[in-house]
């Protein structure tokens, strides 16, 4: 007996539901990426603080930008 039931998603893409052991593999999964790119941001911060002042301007930068482009689309829209 299985219990994958098929869920199309998309082009050429098929999700399956799983075993809920699979989904806490997952989830653990994504915790330790999550915990390695934090790892990653202090190392860098503490070797190249230009490098991590740089990513932080550039990251307001895109945030901005984003906030810009919503008021934007919201006045186009008007």
């Amino acid at each position: 007996m299985s219990v994958q039931k098929h869920i199309g998603w998309g082009y050429q893409f098929n999700e399956f539901a799983c075993f809920p052991s699979t989904h806490l593999k997952i989830i653990i999964l994504i915790i330790i990426i999550g915990l390695e790119a934090q790892l990653l941001g202090i190392v860098v911060g503490k070797e190249r603080p230009d490098l991590e002042e740089k990513k932080d301007s550039l990251v307001r930068s895109i945030a901005d930008g984003k906030k810009k482009l919503v008021e934007l689309e919201d006045e186009i829209l008007r």
